[in-house]
Protein backbone atom coordinates (compact mmCIF):
# COMPACT_ATOMS: atom_id res chain seq x y z
CA UNK A 1 0.00 0.00 0.00
CA UNK A 2 2.72 2.50 0.73
CA UNK A 3 4.49 1.76 -2.68
CA UNK A 4 0.96 2.31 -4.34
CA UNK A 5 0.29 5.63 -2.08
CA UNK A 6 4.12 7.03 -3.13
CA UNK A 7 3.34 6.03 -6.56
CA UNK A 8 0.21 8.67 -6.71
CA UNK A 9 2.03 11.30 -4.61
CA UNK A 10 4.56 11.00 -7.74
CA UNK A 11 2.24 11.56 -10.47
CA UNK A 12 0.03 14.15 -8.48
CA UNK A 13 3.45 16.07 -7.71
CA UNK A 14 4.56 15.77 -11.01
CA UNK A 15 0.71 17.71 -12.20
CA UNK A 16 1.66 20.26 -9.67
CA UNK A 17 5.19 21.54 -10.62
CA UNK A 18 3.83 20.95 -14.89
CA UNK A 19 0.74 23.80 -14.13
CA UNK A 20 3.29 25.84 -11.64
CA UNK A 21 5.75 26.26 -14.45
CA UNK A 22 2.94 26.54 -17.03
CA UNK A 23 1.24 29.83 -14.72
CA UNK A 24 4.68 31.42 -14.23
CA UNK A 25 6.41 30.67 -17.26
CA UNK A 26 2.96 31.80 -20.00
CA UNK A 27 0.30 32.95 -17.49
CA UNK A 28 -2.94 33.63 -18.98
CA UNK A 29 -3.51 36.85 -20.35
CA UNK A 30 -6.55 38.77 -21.68
CA UNK A 31 -7.49 37.86 -25.36
CA UNK A 32 -9.62 39.82 -27.42
CA UNK A 33 -11.25 39.20 -31.04
CA UNK A 34 -12.56 41.41 -33.01
CA UNK A 35 -15.43 39.75 -35.21
CA UNK A 36 -17.62 41.81 -38.48
CA UNK A 37 -21.34 40.97 -37.38
CA UNK A 38 -23.19 43.25 -40.19
CA UNK A 39 -20.75 44.44 -42.75
CA UNK A 40 -23.56 47.35 -43.92
CA UNK A 41 -24.48 48.51 -40.50
CA UNK A 42 -20.76 48.37 -39.31
CA UNK A 43 -21.39 46.15 -36.33
CA UNK A 44 -18.38 44.83 -34.90
CA UNK A 45 -18.33 42.32 -32.06
CA UNK A 46 -15.90 41.69 -29.54
CA UNK A 47 -15.03 38.62 -28.20
CA UNK A 48 -13.13 38.11 -25.01
CA UNK A 49 -11.47 35.16 -23.98
CA UNK A 50 -8.21 34.15 -21.38
CA UNK A 51 -5.59 31.85 -22.27
CA UNK A 52 -2.14 31.19 -22.53
CA UNK A 53 -0.45 31.81 -25.56
CA UNK A 54 1.58 28.87 -26.26
CA UNK A 55 -0.23 25.58 -27.88
CA UNK A 56 2.49 23.41 -26.82
CA UNK A 57 1.37 23.76 -22.89
CA UNK A 58 -2.30 21.76 -24.73
CA UNK A 59 -0.16 19.56 -26.60
CA UNK A 60 1.87 18.47 -23.56
CA UNK A 61 -1.66 18.77 -21.76
CA UNK A 62 -2.61 16.29 -24.17
CA UNK A 63 0.35 13.79 -24.09
CA UNK A 64 0.17 13.35 -20.40
CA UNK A 65 -3.08 12.29 -20.54
CA UNK A 66 -2.11 9.64 -24.17
CA UNK A 67 0.47 8.29 -21.13
CA UNK A 68 -1.85 7.48 -18.10
CA UNK A 69 -4.48 6.04 -20.94
CA UNK A 70 -1.43 3.87 -22.21
CA UNK A 71 -0.33 2.75 -18.36
CA UNK A 72 -4.05 1.91 -17.66
CA UNK A 73 -4.36 -0.26 -21.13
CA UNK A 74 -1.36 -1.98 -20.11
CA UNK A 75 -2.54 -2.33 -16.38
CA UNK A 76 -5.91 -3.89 -17.32
CA UNK A 77 -4.38 -6.40 -19.90
CA UNK A 78 -1.77 -7.44 -16.83
CA UNK A 79 -4.57 -8.26 -14.57
CA UNK A 80 -6.67 -9.72 -17.33
CA UNK A 81 -6.03 -13.11 -15.80
CA UNK A 82 -6.50 -12.69 -11.66
CA UNK A 83 -9.69 -14.35 -9.96
CA UNK A 84 -12.90 -13.19 -10.65
CA UNK A 85 -13.39 -11.33 -7.22
CA UNK A 86 -10.47 -9.22 -7.98
CA UNK A 87 -10.47 -9.19 -11.99
CA UNK A 88 -11.27 -5.23 -12.19
CA UNK A 89 -9.81 -5.70 -15.97
CA UNK A 90 -13.33 -5.44 -17.65
CA UNK A 91 -14.23 -1.87 -16.14
CA UNK A 92 -10.54 -0.59 -16.17
CA UNK A 93 -11.05 -1.22 -20.08
CA UNK A 94 -14.49 0.80 -20.43
CA UNK A 95 -12.67 3.57 -18.13
CA UNK A 96 -9.60 3.46 -21.07
CA UNK A 97 -11.73 3.14 -24.27
CA UNK A 98 -14.42 6.24 -22.54
CA UNK A 99 -11.27 8.53 -21.49
CA UNK A 100 -10.63 7.43 -24.98
CA UNK A 101 -12.63 9.16 -27.08
CA UNK A 102 -13.10 11.69 -24.81
CA UNK A 103 -9.36 12.83 -25.02
CA UNK A 104 -10.12 12.18 -29.19
CA UNK A 105 -13.09 14.86 -28.95
CA UNK A 106 -10.98 17.30 -26.95
CA UNK A 107 -8.45 17.03 -28.90
CA UNK A 108 -10.78 17.30 -32.60
CA UNK A 109 -12.36 20.47 -30.56
CA UNK A 110 -8.53 21.92 -29.58
CA UNK A 111 -7.92 21.64 -33.55
CA UNK A 112 -11.47 23.19 -34.47
CA UNK A 113 -10.69 26.02 -31.91
CA UNK A 114 -7.45 26.91 -33.17
CA UNK A 115 -8.13 26.78 -36.83
CA UNK A 116 -10.99 29.28 -36.29
CA UNK A 117 -13.84 27.08 -37.24
CA UNK A 118 -15.26 26.76 -33.82
CA UNK A 119 -16.34 30.32 -31.96
CA UNK A 120 -14.00 30.85 -28.86
CA UNK A 121 -17.23 32.00 -27.01
CA UNK A 122 -19.93 30.29 -26.05
CA UNK A 123 -23.17 33.03 -26.20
Amino acid sequence: PSRLFGAVIFIIDIVIAFLISWTIIDPVTRQEELVLVDEKKGVVEVRVSCASNGVWWKIAVLMWDVLLILCAAVESFQIRNLRGEFNESRSLVSLVYLQFLFLAFRSCTHLLAHDGVLATNIE
